[in-house]
């Protein structure tokens, strides 16, 4: 809604590189593992914005879009796995 009123184009653009992310996903679930077991995050490629999401065997579930500028505020971005 912000982007939306201030950039109409803007948020379009977003909107647009919002969906392809979602659509990446769907084929490739390439985002980075979170502590929460099974929920991952990928970061949206030229957008302020990151998406957490978890798979099944038939489908991905979008958990939560979040702005960069939300990510450690309280329902921001699950830390991610500092891995072994």
């Amino acid at each position: 809604m912000y982007l939306n009123d201030r950039d109409p184009a803007g948020a379009r653009l977003v909107s647009e590189r919002i969906g392809a992310a979602v659509e990446l996903l769907a084929r490739r679930p390439i985002g980075r593992p979170t502590k929460m077991s099974g929920v991952f995050v990928k970061l949206i490629a030229r957008t302020s914005y990151a998406l957490t999401y978890s798979t099944s065997a038939s489908e991905l579930m979008v958990l939560r879009l979040i702005h960069q500028r939300r990510r450690n505020a309280p329902g921001g971005l699950p830390e991610e796995d500092e891995g072994p």
